[in-house]
């Protein structure tokens, strides 16, 4: 489909609007994104054009998020804080967050979650997104979303591990130095310290010190030290990164 084309079906006055839109989007979008675009807006995805040709269009949001979603007490709730305490920001009236590209299905989750799509929408992953980079961003104007936040990520869940495993999907990597086990987390000195004090009480032996980096915080664990860690974090959970839940049940299976 044509530049001038996508600017007519969105109803742009000129394809000036529209590069000033979306030309921050990234320069390619799967094809999936663009059958579900073309579905939203009444088309043929039967007909939708490669990915090469199509222009990336970012899907208006098209339901009410639930304003509520972070204090309802469930575990996705929890989890969702952890993520945001280190990927995403709020103020008074909004609250945006943040994702790697190659996680635009977790992004998919948290918009089902936040009740801005419903849970078999094609589009889940699309809605509300703009590209920048290999960075995902998605902001929702909701300030009971942002007031919960405030309340949940300052204290209220500090002793909650769905939370803390938020925290390590959304700014943490897991993988394998020299054959052994590295579970490393980056962010605040009160956050970092946070999570080594959660360990510490759930029975993990961590002697680790949180180490500046830049403006921020990192501590690694490894070895027996990492694996505990991601069983205290992971074991019998349903809310968290794929990738990062391979790897982890790769160590905790080798620990047997």
């Amino acid at each position: 489909m044509a530049p001038l084309a996508v600017s007519r079906r969105l109803g742009h006055a000129s394809l000036q609007t529209t590069s000033e839109i979306y030309g921050g989007l990234m320069p390619s979008v799967e094809e999936a994104a663009v059958s579900a675009i073309t579905v939203a807006m009444g088309g043929d995805s039967s007909r939708v054009v490669s990915v090469e040709e199509a222009v990336p269009v970012v899907i208006p949001v098209r339901r009410e998020p639930s304003h509520g979603a972070f204090a309802t007490g469930t575990e996705e709730a929890a989890y969702w804080c952890g993520w945001f305490a280190v990927a995403g920001r709020w103020d008074a009236s909004r609250v945006t967050v943040e994702f790697a590209e190659r996680d635009r299905g977790h992004l998919a989750r948290f918009n089902v979650f936040a009740g801005l799509v419903s849970p078999n929408d094609p589009a889940a992953g699309y809605v509300g997104v703009r590209g920048f980079g290999r960075l995902l961003r998605l902001t929702i104007s909701s300030a009971r979303m942002a007031d919960d936040l405030e309340l949940s990520t300052g204290g209220r869940l500090m002793d909650d591990r769905h939370f803390w495993r938020g925290v390590v999907d959304g700014a943490g990597w897991a993988g394998l130095v020299n054959g052994a086990p590295r579970l490393q987390v980056i962010g605040s000195l009160k956050l970092v310290n946070g999570l080594i004090y959660f360990l510490k009480r759930n029975g993990v032996m961590v002697f680790a010190q949180p180490r500046p980096i830049k403006l921020q915080y990192r501590v690694q664990l490894s070895g027996r030290t990492a694996t505990a860690a991601a069983d205290v974090l992971y074991r019998q959970s349903s809310s968290s990164l794929s990738r990062r839940r391979v790897v982890v049940d790769e160590w905790l299976e080798r620990a047997r």
